[in-house]
């Protein structure tokens, strides 16, 4: 039975994204543990339709999901899974390698596909007799090891069974050896441009013998785009928020529909540590319009991007932040308090984020917390940047000196601060005005601002689904967000249902 009467027997859905499906290697291990059960769970968040992920057996048969068997990398244990049974692998402090049930049950509640590398000797054929116990359908399995693959093949394996190919292995020898339903080239190291092996020959040979291609793990932004535009059936990656689309997205090889401008709250901030480098680059990355951010003035007058007025929750200063020097706060941790992973990351300096935004070709929403508005904007002024920020502050005396300094500045003004909407505008000579979704009358604001010739933000910092398909509704111009997966996938399912009633008879 080929691949595609497989699928079709157990009935798979579609890619939540249509074209190739996003698989989350090993989760979404860029940003968590791999193979844990918190990065599955992230992996689905950010938009994977499957997980990838490896199963051996420990010393007592149990099925585990580990990519190695030593435990010394992931979790600096110096001891081997396999020579362990389940009850002393489960007893060592610091370490949790999920059974394969408890990731079977995790994708039924998620509703997520499972791609499973076998890494061991019996591997195999343990999962296949827990996905079939629990009923789970939507799964396929595969090894870099064809005698991995060949015996599934003998056991009559109702679920697609691939081949993982190494550079210059034959993939076609391999699959046909291992009686195999799809092919999966792991190329990604193989050059610059892994894709550009994928020549049109190989692809043709792949569609006349009825393999689909699954590919290597990817994260460059120009071979996710064409990979993307290829006949393959799913591409891993490390960071599946990379391959969901979302117009201005880098990594998505046809144009999309306008969508509404995107203002990623204090930056990614559900992947990264908030008001941080790594927070401002993982917005730029995913295509997004706009980074807020909170600029604080040290002791010494630099400019830096922190939210509150103490040190004592991002970093690991305690104190005011004005009460600090330029080199005090730079010498601060301010990644640790999110995830080790991001420990010895600084407050950035305004300067920095300025640079990085510029490199990037996005622009800054500039939320003045406790700074000299002229420093502010000398900065910004120097930097040739002016034309790509906004402006606001809780403090209306420095939105007031803002606009005094910088008669082209473009302010920001809330509805909450004023009676009416002409009011919010010609305080300050608004020219974005935002509505809070859990405000009353939001969509008669929300006309009201559009008849007003202002720009119109929604912001919304919650998880809502149903609220964030009211505010594409209110078409704004801009959303000011916290959970940007969730609204890239509202947006998505919003124009698929368009198109859908477009050609509709």
């Amino acid at each position: 039975m080929t691949f595609a009467k497989k699928i079709a027997a157990l009935g798979w859905p579609n890619s939540r994204f249509d074209g190739p499906a996003i698989i989350g290697h090993r989760g979404a291990c860029h940003h968590a543990t791999e193979n844990s059960l918190d990065g599955f769970v992230l992996a689905s968040k950010l938009g994977a339709d499957m997980w990838e992920l490896d199963v051996r057996l420990t010393a007592d048969g149990t099925c585990v999901v580990s990519h190695d068997d030593d435990l010394s990398r992931v979790f600096g244990v110096s001891a081997k899974l396999s020579e362990l049974t389940i009850a002393q692998l489960e007893a060592l402090e610091g370490v949790h390698v999920p059974t394969f049930d408890e990731v079977i049950t995790l994708a039924i509640l998620l509703e997520a596909g499972l791609y499973i590398e076998i890494k061991a000797d019996g591997a195999g054929p343990a999962a296949l007799a827990l996905l079939q116990q629990s009923g789970f359908t939507y799964a396929a399995l595969g090894s870099f090891d064809p005698t991995h693959v060949a015996q599934l093949a003998a056991l009559d394996c109702p679920y697609p069974l691939s081949v993982l190919v190494r550079i210059g292995d034959d993939p076609f020898e391999q699959a046909a050896n291992a009686r195999a339903d799809a092919i999966h080239p792991c190329w990604e190291r193989a050059s610059d441009r892994p894709d550009q092996l994928l020549t049109p020959d190989l692809m043709q040979r792949a569609k006349d013998t009825q393999l689909p291609i699954i590919l290597w793990h990817e994260e460059r932004p120009d071979v996710i785009k064409a990979v993307m535009a290829m006949d393959v059936f799913g591409v891993c990656t490390d960071r599946p928020e990379l391959l969901v689309p979302y117009p201005g997205s880098p990594s998505r090889p046809t144009p999309l529909p306008k969508g509404p401008e995107v203002v990623c709250h204090r930056g990614a901030n559900k992947l990264a540590p908030e008001n941080t480098l790594p927070a401002a680059l993982m917005t730029f990355e995913q295509g997004f319009d706009w980074l807020e951010l909170d600029i604080r003035q040290s002791l010494d007058g630099d400019l830096f991007v922190i939210h509150d007025e103490t040190l004592d929750r991002t970093t690991n200063g305690r104190g005011p932040v004005a009460s600090h020097s330029a080199e005090q706060l730079r010498a601060l941790d301010a990644g640790s308090w999110f995830d080790p992973r991001f420990t010895g990351t600084k407050i950035p300096t305004f300067e920095e984020i300025i640079d990085l935004a510029k490199a990037h070709q996005k622009n800054l929403y500039v939320e003045i917390k406790q700074a000299d508005p002229a420093k502010v904007l000398d900065l910004i002024k120097a930097k040739d940047f002016m034309a790509h920020c906004f402006f606001w502050s809780f403090n209306r005396a420095l939105s007031d000196e803002v606009r005094r300094l910088a008669p082209d500045a473009r302010i920001m003004a809330r509805t909450l601060d004023f009676p009416t909407i002409s009011e919010a505008i010609t305080s300050v000579g608004a020219e974005i005005i935002e509505v809070n979704m859990a405000e009353e009358q939001v969509e008669k604001k929300a006309t009201n601002i559009h008849t007003s010739g202002a720009k119109l933000m929604l912001c919304y910092n919650g998880s809502d689904r149903t609220v964030m398909e009211r505010m594409l509704a209110l078409a704004p111009d801009l959303v000011n967000l916290d959970q940007l997966n969730l609204w890239k996938e509202v947006w998505y399912q919003a124009q698929r249902r368009h198109a859908k009633e477009t050609v509709a008879p």
